[in-house]
């Protein structure tokens, strides 16, 4: 797309003599700037030229890629930037930087959709940027341009042994600006883009504060007295940041322990009964030993809440309080005592919810929280292929069975997601009498049924994974290189959390996402993910799904959730 700089009243462009045509030119500051920079190249055909704003109305045309313009006899042409929406109706395409009026709708590809007459329509969203979670380059302090390291962080040595050992060298623009605040020990809410890292970047910090207590302290786990809780809203979620943290911890004699819902008041007895540094738990099994006083919050340092845009919900937010009750929240900056006075409260997740001040208000002031975002927060994954396609519902089953053919003989590692357990279980039997091998992974199993299931598709046992919601929150999936969305998410977050499956840290691929559109409530989500693409800005109605069920959760008695 053409770059152009304004100064004043005027406009300069590079325009070459050659092709007859504005080229490309980085944006320059001062007018004497552009012509300097040019000057010397005027011998090879090139010039800048200078057009007075209020003669260059028709420049806009040039702005989106429509062209030609006219004036003073010379033949102004754009040439497309990189394509970003790729449509079956090549009047829908999308470039680079193009504009649109402010005040009128784009025109979208998906526009029509929820007539019959647009089955078999289709459009892709291109990768068009790298993985916006990494961290570019820092000069340092001889000017040199390199890339920082977990070194240039004020980590405990033995962690920093650990990264090295798991092969994670270098932090990502999330575990960089997060760190430093909690190692002060201020309570943080940090939202950072799926598959960004957010695990390492509240363990290490939470390790550190630990490791540095012993040091100081020589302080040591005692039984019922946890020293750190870490509260996630599933038992798979809970079982991974549980091996994170032991393969952190792994020269370290820290205790990590996972309570499972599923077990005996015997056996969680017994999970207090011996010393024990750091608790992850789901709410309601920790509710419950609380209501049993098995364990004790009193020596409670730190509190982590992941997902916490799905804690915070009608699910969970009831427990979510009660928990809190128990524990003495910091209002200021966390001190190292001990014993402990009071805790850090860490909140970590992939989008933002608004009402997170209104749910916490019993626990914590909104001015006593740092918050902190990742520029690319609420967007559309910029370095994932996203493909939309309309189809109608007799034809969903021969796409998903040749789509699912096709990756299983190719050994792809694939995700379908389903919106209900009855289409998840059908889905699952439809492949399996097709003779694809296929792992199904859903609510109404067991839980026991569930982890070993996800171990096994982890392990490649099989390429193919039919689930609901269940697996599109927290899970580390960087194996996987496919999600389909056989039946189209109904929430804008739930849409997010799904394709945050491909294209995470540490994937060999970028993967991509094929998309079902088939009723004409799909239709509307689909819009605003194109509109928000093409206008580059936020996806709207991020948290919707949130706020309604806050205020389902004001008006109703929730029961315990145990998962």
């Amino acid at each position: 797309m053409l770059s152009y700089y304004l100064s004043g009243k005027s406009m300069y462009f590079l325009y070459s003599q050659v092709c007859r045509r504005c080229l490309n030119i980085n944006r320059l500051y001062g007018s004497v700037a552009v012509k300097d920079a040019f000057n010397n190249q005027e011998s090879d055909g090139l010039e800048v030229i200078r057009i007075p704003r209020n003669l260059a109305k028709g420049i806009d045309k040039l702005k989106t890629g429509k062209g030609p313009v006219k004036w003073k006899g010379r033949v102004f042409t754009a040439k497309p930037g990189k394509e970003i929406i790729s449509a079956k109706r090549k009047e829908f395409n999308h470039y680079m930087n193009q504009k649109y009026d402010k005040f009128a709708q784009p025109k979208l590809a998906s526009h029509g959709w929820k007539h019959k007459k647009s089955k078999g329509d289709y459009f892709t969203i291109l990768a068009y940027k790298s993985n916006p979670s990494y961290l570019g380059k820092k000069p340092d302090s001889n000017g040199i341009e390199r890339k920082i390291s977990f070194d240039d962080l004020p980590l405990h040595k033995a962690l920093r042994d650990a990264l090295r050992t798991m092969g994670v060298d270098y932090p990502t623009k999330i575990q960089y600006n997060a760190i430093p605040s909690l190692l002060e020990g201020k309570n943080v809410l940090f939202a950072a883009e799926t598959g960004s890292g957010k695990t390492l970047a509240y363990l290490l910090p939470l390790l550190n504060m630990l490791y540095n207590e012993r040091d100081t302290f020589g302080m040591k786990a005692e039984p019922k007295h946890p020293s750190a809780l870490i509260l996630v809203p599933t038992r798979e979620l809970a079982i991974q940041v549980e091996k994170v943290g032991r393969l952190l911890t792994s020269e370290k004699n820290v205790t990590i322990r996972h309570l499972e819902g599923s077990k005996s008041k015997k056996t969680m007895l017994h999970t207090f009964k011996t010393p024990v540094d750091i608790i992850i738990s789901t709410p309601g099994p920790l509710i419950g030993c609380l209501r049993e006083k098995f364990v004790s919050m009193k020596h409670i340092h730190h509190v982590v809440i992941d997902e916490v845009d799905t804690m915070l919900d009608g699910s969970f937010s009831n427990n979510i309080i009660r928990i809190l009750q128990d524990v003495n929240i910091c209002l200021g900056n966390w001190s190292h005592t001990y014993p402990p006075i009071e805790a850090q409260l860490i909140l970590v997740g992939a989008t933002l919810p608004k009402h997170y001040s209104e749910i916490l208000s019993e626990i914590i002031t909104e001015k006593s929280l740092t918050v902190i975002c990742t520029s690319h927060l609420h967007r559309v994954m910029p370095h994932v292929n996203q493909k939309f396609i309309r189809i109608s519902s007799s034809e969903k089953s021969v796409h998903i069975l040749e789509l699912a053919a096709k990756n299983d003989k190719r050994g792809i590692r694939t995700i379908i997601f389903c919106n209900e357990i009855d289409s998840c279980n059908w889905m699952s039997a439809f492949l399996q009498d097709h003779k694809i091998k296929v792992i199904r992974l859903n609510g109404n199993l067991l839980p026991q049924y569930r982890v070993g299931m996800l171990q096994a598709f982890h392990n490649g046992d099989c390429n193919i994974l039919v689930a609901t919601d269940i697996a599109s929150r927290g899970i580390d999936t960087t194996n996987v290189h496919h999600v389909v969305n056989f039946d189209f998410p109904n929430h804008m977050s739930d849409y997010i959390h799904r394709v945050g499956r491909v294209g995470r840290v540490g994937s060999h691929s970028n993967g991509h996402v094929t998309n079902f559109i088939v009723h004409k409530w799909d239709v509307d989500l689909v819009h605003k993910i194109e509109r928000a693409v093409r206008r580059q800005v936020d996806l709207p109605s991020v948290d919707a799904d949130i706020s309604r069920k806050h205020i389902d959760r004001l008006s109703s008695t929730l029961l315990d959730d145990i998962v």
